[in-house]
């Protein structure tokens, strides 16, 4: 049932799904290998899939009533960045087939980083265990019932959106867990007597170092992401009296909880000291945006401080030419000059940067009064 409402929402509902087919499949397959399907089937009472079945249904109608009126509304409404259904697979090709490649690259980076390079030595030991397993332990095609359909969704259907992202690894978490304590049970049992203290320490210190880099990991919130140090530099250094434009979402570029509050931010034509609250200063609920960027691109800002980010996920990577973003980036702005530039900090093997993080921040000051 849970499965199903999630569905209506994100795709994690139907990757939820997977560990449910996979307890099935083992159920399938837990007794003799050889043993005639008829048989094996009878261990599943067909009441247990049906059951399962018609909670499923229950939970996506309950999630989207709307969707018995109109399968196509639905399915329309789910097929933005935002729905279950974004993405999608393409014609075979040279050029498909690379970019999987790059994105089985840039997960494997994204795993390492999550994890630490030493306990991803163990889960990428662990994987390599496991598909040499697979013919002597049954239980191992439960794994893969699950795994493998995840791996084939998140490097195929979306190999142009998201990206890599850590929301589409995430649900692999624990089998990726369970890959690391087999190759460390390994590690272990295949020890000599003289040699099990020093493994035993060695393993001792991947977890020690674990959670040191996870803790590392939490406190880039605390001082090195862009977005913190932003928001420390406006409150240290603009009066509350300026005003401040910005041309993507706060949250890309500092603290939506502070600002937009303490000072008349501009977003997209609308003064934060007039729709108060962070939500009105959404890209999603702004009104006339092509009269706005219009104006923009032709008269430039009014404003005192002008904010931009780039680099970052869902942010761009260089201003369109021709535009006012573009003349600011590139300091052709007679306006404007560069206040102040906020670059991410990382080390990839000590003080990682968290996904969707510390774009590089750039803060123009007014120079001169617009004529």
């Amino acid at each position: 049932f849970c499965c199903g409402l999630a569905t209506t929402a994100k795709l994690d509902g139907i990757i939820s799904s997977l560990f449910i087919l996979g307890t099935i499949f083992y159920l399938l397959f837990q007794d003799d290998p050889g043993k005639n399907i008829k048989e094996r089937m009878k261990i599943i009472d067909c009441k247990l899939i049906v059951c399962s079945g018609i909670l499923f249904t229950t939970g996506v109608i309950l999630g989207w009533p709307a969707l018995l009126v109109s399968f196509n509304r639905y399915y329309e409404t789910r097929s933005t960045h935002n729905g279950i259904f974004y993405g999608g697979f393409h014609p075979l090709s040279l050029k498909y087939l690379s970019a999987i490649a790059e994105k089985i690259k840039d997960s494997c980076i994204l795993l390492i980083r999550n994890f630490s390079v030493p306990l991803s030595i163990f889960i990428f030991y662990g994987i390599g265990s496991f598909f040499r397993s697979m013919k002597r332990y049954p239980f191992a095609w439960v794994i893969a019932t699950m795994l493998l359909p995840y791996i084939f969704i998140s490097l195929a259907y979306f190999t142009e959106y998201p990206g890599t992202s850590t929301k589409l690894i995430v649900h692999a978490s624990i089998i990726f867990c369970i890959f690391a304590g087999e190759a460390m049970s390994d590690f272990l049992s295949t020890a000599k007597k003289s040699f099990m203290r020093l493994r035993v320490v060695l393993i001792t210190a991947v977890f020690v170092f674990a959670v040191f880099y996870t803790f590392q990991a939490d406190l880039f919130f605390y001082n090195r992401d862009t977005r913190y140090r932003a928001t420390s530099w406006i409150l240290d250094t603009i009066p509350t009296d300026k005003t401040i434009e910005h041309y993507q979402e706060g949250e890309n570029i500092f603290s939506t909880s502070v600002i937009p509050f303490k000072y008349d931010v501009i977003f997209w034509g609308r003064h934060s000291k007039v729709y108060m609250g962070k939500k009105s200063l959404y890209f999603r609920n702004v009104s006339e945006k092509l009269t706005y960027r219009e104006n923009l691109n032709k008269h430039g800002s009014t404003a005192d401080f002008f904010m931009l980010a780039l680099g970052g996920e869902f942010v761009m990577e260089e201003p369109i030419p021709g535009t006012f973003l573009y003349r600011l980036y590139h300091g052709k702005e007679k306006h404007f000059r560069l206040a102040q530039v906020f670059k991410p900090v990382d080390n990839f093997f000590i003080r990682p940067r968290p996904e969707w993080t510390a774009p590089e921040i750039f803060i123009y000051e007014r120079v001169n009064s617009v004529e």
